[in-house]
């Protein structure tokens, strides 16, 4: 039953991306190393002296030497920094994760932590700064005036961003919104892209690279900005609704103008409103329990700033609320209770645009499909909620995605939440009851034809419970970066094939959680800390006491020339699963077999506390695998399970 089951993860990975694209040459510098968790050469450190010991040292060598030949012959043009990064150190996946939450939990500005994010994540340079600061509004003409330098001020940076793909495409960007949700529909579908619309496809991918990445961080500081708080806006004079508007707008506003360059720009009331979002292009709502309404969706820019109410942003089939398809697309909700509904590229999702939703506070509900709540191909796409338990469930591709050339992130500061990712697509392999979700902090590249981005999930605070079908909970797929990290809070984690600190083919993937009790549990294959095919994962438990549940190549396991890495600091921790190559044992490595190269697979827990495995107390080091001599790539070596006494703790980071 184990051999069929791992016939079946060998015979879904057989198709290694072939460098379509690939030039060999760095699209940027790599940022520096990041402080090492891991440092399997340092005989001082407890993992380095058992390599040491064990005379592992060269075996890891080479496995990583071969990680890092194919991320230099396969280099993709869009590659990121942090991939090329992983490439050329591999056991540093755990602290390049973490390197790229480090904005988010630094203390910076919310807006600002996002541009230095969104900064490392495209390989451009970027500066924290002061802002915007408080705008000048004291009236309805001030909140018009304020809309306008928001909206057209970020307008210039999607130009800079947007027009040399235009330009080398030599379509508008109606065409270009046409284009992008094509591409999008058919990834979400499959890994693969042939069909009748590849050479399209391709043309778009290709034409991806004359982007002006630099704009994205400029666009997010620019929203970097306050309104003045005090204006008595029941006292405001209300205005006509222009004919124009007509049936666009139901309730009382107080102003609307037409602005160059930007649309309809309307300032509401304090009482209720419907806006037609295909209709407006900014809008500032004083209070009130509002509905925004995005029907056909355009290649539009538009800024919603929402001061109060429990409102409603929902969108159709495709589009919806943060649409950043071919523009910009930003709300920012000042509180309430709110329920964002969206279909494909929806909910702060960028596909060759930037699409943003920073809700301050209130216990919020998110239902996306797929390519949605933070998730984004060649742009960004940003979920920033800042208080309040929320409900988020998405579809295939959704919470914190970053495909080709994107940085998708969703964070969560504070709140007990769950987070679903359990439907959509079908399973990839025909499991019952199983959903295919690339979802929840992956990195997500388009087999053979685009390496993928960096793809972040962080929760500040919380109890939190996360729900994955196959492909989620901090993960990388074919040259991309996934992370998912939760800072503090009791959790659990449920998913199924390839999960929970994962990575496949050349890609890295790592779930890092500091603190609290938690239960992981990953169904059928893959999970916690699996890396299959020229890849490295990692899943890294801070503290507490700890239940992992897990299958096949799991808790700290490679296959196929891969580096797969399990480890628990602190705690008294379990460790179930039924088998074959989990605890620190590697699978076979017929992929890449001429190579002579096999995988790494390490099982470590460290700290006060101890560690069971099965009902058995587990203690000491522990050689796993076995070689085979008439079969050298079916050999289970090499690995390490280490059970220590011994304090583990993360170096510190710099400040970004």
């Amino acid at each position: 039953m184990h051999g069929a089951t791992l016939l079946v993860l060998m015979l879904a990975a057989q198709d290694a991306p072939t460098g379509t694209l690939g030039t060999g040459e760095r699209i940027a510098p790599a940022p520096p190393a990041p402080a090492a968790l891991v440092d399997p050469f340092a005989a001082d450190s407890i993992i380095g002296a058992a390599i040491a010991t064990h005379q592992l040292a060269e075996p890891l060598r080479a496995t990583a030497g071969l990680i890092r030949r194919f991320g230099v012959e396969r280099r993709d043009p869009n590659d990121t920094p942090w991939v090329v990064r992983c490439f050329d150190e591999p056991w540093l996946v755990a602290d390049v994760a973490r390197a790229t939450t480090a904005p988010i939990r630094s203390g910076l500005p919310p807006m600002q932590s996002l541009a230095v994010t969104a900064a490392q994540a495209l390989g451009q340079r970027y500066e924290p700064s002061a802002g915007q600061g408080t705008l000048t509004m004291a009236d309805t003409q001030g909140a018009i005036f304020a809309l306008d330098f928001l909206a057209n001020g970020a307008r210039v940076h999607r130009v800079a961003l947007l027009d040399p793909v235009l330009e080398r495409l030599a379509c508008d960007r109606s065409e270009l919104r046409r284009r992008a949700i094509g591409l999008a529909e058919r990834s979400a579908r499959s890994v693969l892209l042939d069909g009748p619309e590849l050479e399209q496809d391709l043309a778009l991918i290709r034409a991806s690279t004359a982007a002006g990445w630099a704009a994205v961080p400029a666009l997010l500081a620019h929203l970097d900005a306050e309104l003045p708080r005090g204006i008595d806006w029941p006292a405001q004079e209300t205005a006509a609704i222009p004919d124009q508007l007509s049936g666009a707008i139901d309730g009382a506003i107080l102003a609307a103008e037409l602005v160059d360059g930007l649309g309809w720009v309307v300032v509401g009331s304090a009482g209720p409103n419907r806006y037609d979002m295909d209709a407006v292009a900014a809008v500032l709502d004083p209070g009130g329990d509002d509905r925004y309404v995005w029907s056909l969706g355009g290649a539009v820019d538009s800024v919603v700033v929402d001061l109060g109410g429990n409102d409603r942003y929902e969108g159709g089939a495709i589009g919806g609320p943060g649409s950043g398809v071919a523009c910009l697309a930003a709300i920012d909700d000042h509180g309430g209770n709110d329920h964002y509904r969206g279909g494909l590229l929806s909910i702060g999702a960028g596909a060759f645009g930037v699409g943003l939703i920073r809700d301050r506070g209130g216990d919020d509900r998110y239902e996306g499909g797929a390519w949605s709540i933070g998730a984004a191909m060649y742009g960004a796409g940003i979920v920033l909620d800042e208080g309040g338990a929320d409900d988020v469930r998405g579809g295939t591709l959704s919470q914190g995605v970053g495909g080709p050339r994107g940085i998708g992130a969703l964070i969560d500061r504070a709140g007990d939440d769950r987070y679903v990712a359990d439907f959509g697509a079908p399973s990839a392999y025909g499991t019952p009851a199983t959903n295919l979700a690339f979802s929840q902090g992956v990195g997500y590249g388009f087999r053979r034809y685009a390496a993928g981005g960096i793809g972040i999930l962080f929760d500040a605070v919380g109890d939190d419970r996360y729900e994955g079908g196959e492909f989620s909970q901090g993960g990388g797929y074919l040259h991309g970066l996934g992370v998912l990290h939760d800072a503090a809070g009791r959790d659990l984690y449920r998913a199924d094939r390839y999960s929970q600190g994962f990575a496949a083919h050349m890609a890295f993937g790592a779930l890092l959680d500091d603190a609290g009790d938690d239960v992981y549990w990953g169904r059928t294959a893959a999970n916690q800390g699996a890396a299959w095919d020229a890849s490295s994962a990692v899943l890294v438990d801070a503290a507490g006491n700890d239940h992992y549940r897990g299958s096949v190549l799991a808790q700290g396991s490679g296959a196929m020339q891969a580096i797969g890495m399990l480890l628990d600091l602190a705690g008294d921790d379990r460790y179930d699963a039924p088998g074959p190559y989990v605890r620190g044992e590697s699978g076979n490595n017929t992929y890449h077999c001429a190579t002579g190269v096999l995988s790494f697979s390490l099982l470590l827990d460290a700290g006060p506390g101890a560690a069971r495995i099965g009902d058995a107390q587990a203690t000491g080091t522990t050689v796993t695998g076995s070689a085979n001599a008439e079969q050298p790539c079916e050999s289970r070596l090499h690995g390490l399970r280490i059970v220590t006494p011994s304090v583990v703790a993360w170096p510190a980071l710099p400040s970004p």
